[in-house]
């Protein structure tokens, strides 16, 4: 009788070094991932020669229909499936095999199940406490090349309350083993002592294609440990979510065409420390919308390089932005009593949304922006850009100039004096606004 380790060291033997998909494809894929190739009936021979039918069956690798035909495990007929041997030591056979994100012997979760594995033991030390969750085969094949320990995250999103505690209690006991020692001839071992923080990092984004894409299967996850976190108070402190900034992505294109694994290794990590989020902080209530647009927009400003923060801002800033420019205008127009007064308010709410997104737009384009990250030269003058806006300006003011001044509310009681002075030269006075920030 044949053990289900034989049967896999068998499988991997004939198949091909795996490869990483592009821009990927000039490192070198981690040797442990195979491809299985084309001829798959000639595998499927190969390990019916040599193992019994009934051996086969239990180890997951055939499956047998109604009329007792053996034929590869659906896991392992997908084309350009890649299958990477589990292994509790580097010189022992494997005791399972992941296929994409799925176990071919499904006894525990695949993301339990790789925790045991010796080169994520090995990868996840004291001084890289990271262990990264990838949504994608692609992404987990990408991690494991570049020396990041990675487990497949799909499971995380059907584990119940007992799965989660005890599968969170296994990562933090990834920790170094421990070590024996002689002291006056007897054997001691040492304790390992308490289990260090480790981070687990959820990644959020297409790390394969660098692009910044949301993946179905992440979000399924992240909602998932969020009602988990919420309905059964499990503690998820070290649950992050990593996505990067697209000025990141840049900097991880140009590592990977000019630079060495380690450098690119080196700007993944960096980017894992910097742009991360807590899970937990990320479900807590947006501070209260600010009073003013210049409040607003400070607060654009103050969240400076955190992505998670800067959306926040950048969303509160709209916010404002309808409800102290759009919505007074749109009241104006619907109280207009001449028609074409009227039309002018509601072009005017519209034009002042256009002249929004375009300044925006410009902002984004060109703040920080000096030579070319791939090494082009400089950017021309925005000459070109600022023509639609201009554009827009000569159109907003000549919406204005023929339009009634906007009636003062009748006083029925003294006047106050205003809570701070209108200057005169109001661009002088917020030019002297001293900036808490900048990017």
């Amino acid at each position: 009788m044949a053990a289900p380790s034989e049967i896999y060291e068998a499988l991997l033997a004939h198949g091909r070094p795996g490869v990483l998909p592009a821009p990927w494809d000039r490192l070198a894929c981690d040797p442990n991932f195979v491809t299985l190739g084309p001829n798959l009936d000639s595998l499927l021979s190969s390990l019916t020669a040599a193992f019994s039918p009934q051996d086969l069956a239990a180890s997951g690798v055939v499956v047998a229909d109604a009329t007792g035909a053996l034929s590869l495990a659906p896991l392992l007929r997908e084309p350009d499936q890649f299958v990477r041997g589990l292994r509790q030591a580097a010189n022992q056979p494997p005791y399972n095999l992941l296929a994409g994100q799925e176990l071919v012997a499904p006894q525990e979760p695949a993301c339990a199940a790789v925790l045991q594995d010796s080169q994520l033991r090995t990868l996840r030390t004291a001084s890289a406490p990271d262990v990264f969750v990838a949504f994608t085969p692609q992404d987990l094949r990408v991690l494991w090349s570049l020396g990041l320990p990675a487990i497949p995250g799909d499971a995380l999103a059907t584990l119940d309350g007992a799965a989660l505690r005890a599968f969170l209690q296994r990562l933090a006991g990834l920790l170094r083993p421990a070590s024996t020692k002689q002291v006056q001839g007897h054997t001691f071992v040492d304790s390992p002592g308490e289990p260090g923080p480790i981070h687990l990092v959820f990644v959020h984004w297409s790390l394969a294609t660098l692009e910044l894409v949301e993946c179905d299967r992440a979000k399924e996850a992240i909602n998932h440990l969020t009602r988990l976190h919420t309905y059964l108070n499990i503690a998820l402190d070290n649950v992050y979510l990593w996505r990067p900034p697209v000025d990141t992505l840049t900097q991880f294109q140009f590592c990977l065409r000019y630079g060495t694994s380690g450098e690119v290794r080196a700007a993944l990590r960096k980017s894992a420390d910097d742009d991360c989020h807590s899970l937990p902080c990320t479900l807590k209530a947006p501070p209260p919308l600010p009073a003013t647009y210049l409040e607003a927009y400070r607060r654009v400003q103050d969240a400076g390089q955190d992505d998670f923060q800067q959306q926040r801002a950048s969303a509160q800033l709209e916010q404002v932005r309808r409800r102290d420019f759009i919505e007074p205008l749109l009241e104006r127009a619907g109280t207009a009593p001449d028609p074409v007064e009227r039309q002018r308010y509601f072009q005017l709410a519209r034009m002042s949304e256009l002249l929004h997104d375009e300044t925006t737009r410009l902002i984004v384009r060109y703040r920080g922006k000096g030579p070319d990250p791939m090494g082009a030269s400089p950017r021309e003058r925005p000459g070109d850009d600022l023509r639609p806006l201009s554009i827009l300006l000569d159109q907003f003011h000549a919406l204005t100039k023929d339009l009634k001044p906007w009636p003062t509310p009748p006083q029925t009681t003294s006047p106050r004096r205003p809570a701070w002075p209108v200057p005169r030269n109001i661009s002088s006075s917020l030019a002297s606004v001293p900036q808490s920030s900048q990017n």
